[in-house]
């Protein structure tokens, strides 16, 4: 079995077909040099440096070769031969499969040229390489958004309706949101904010063209809005 790509799905599959069949031979192939790694905590504990990077690999790096996976880490597949069942890499080794697993991941969406993304400071970020970039700019930033406490607003609202006084830019939504931080907080959603985040996924991230799978829960912040 050859698995092109390295990264977290490829690591979990690995892992769930060494626990059902420990005698296959398993091929790796990543791009990367590194073994797979959470991509979700780069921007996050990675880029401010209280998570290290080891932390971030999802099995150590030996683990591979003790259940006796062949890794070919900093490895690109140019080219797969379907009709002859063989893939080959940047290096020019090529390499036979029974069964090919494509975990390659995706691709992030660059900003267009023409509305800035050539400018300095201007970055995309998707793996380790991009945070070692990043992070000697990085500065925490604060935010000037009123925080409402969940208990407390409740409190204060009528049983079979929630009333919240109106000044300026209208609210057209509230949610009741908390998965990420695990505090309960009900979020408002200004008509302004809505435009505008309508106004960012037609000018920077989708076309009449895309197909957009949205994986969060009805219920949560961004899943609300159209596209």
């Amino acid at each position: 079995i050859v698995i092109v790509g390295a990264g977290q799905a490829a690591a979990s599959f690995a892992s769930r077909h060494i626990r059902l069949d420990n005698k296959a031979e398993l091929h790796l192939i990543g791009e990367e040099p590194l073994p797979p790694y959470q991509r979700p905590p780069l921007s996050k504990k990675y880029m401010s440096g209280e998570l290290d990077r080891e932390r971030l690999f999802i099995r150590p790096p030996q683990w591979y070769s003790e259940q006796g996976i062949t890794t070919h880490f900093g490895t690109r597949v140019n080219a797969i031969e379907r009709d002859a069942k063989r893939v080959e890499t940047s290096n020019g080794e090529k390499f036979d499969y029974d069964k090919l697993v494509l975990c390659t991941g995706s691709s992030p969406k660059t900003l267009p040229v023409d509305i800035g993304g050539d400018l300095a400071g201007v970055y995309t970020l998707r793996n380790i390489a991009d945070v070692e970039v990043i992070a000697p700019e990085f500065q925490y930033v604060t935010h000037s958004a009123k925080v409402i406490d969940f208990n407390a607003a409740l409190a204060t609202q009528r049983e079979d309706r929630l009333e919240f006084a109106e000044t300026g830019d209208r609210f057209c939504a509230h949610f009741h949101t908390g998965g990420t931080t695990g505090m309960p907080k009900i979020v408002q959603h200004k008509h302004s904010g809505v435009l505008y985040n309508g106004w960012i996924g037609s000018a920077l991230l989708y076309s009449q063209g895309d197909v957009v799978i949205c994986p969060l829960p009805l219920f949560h912040v961004l899943a609300a809005y159209p596209i």
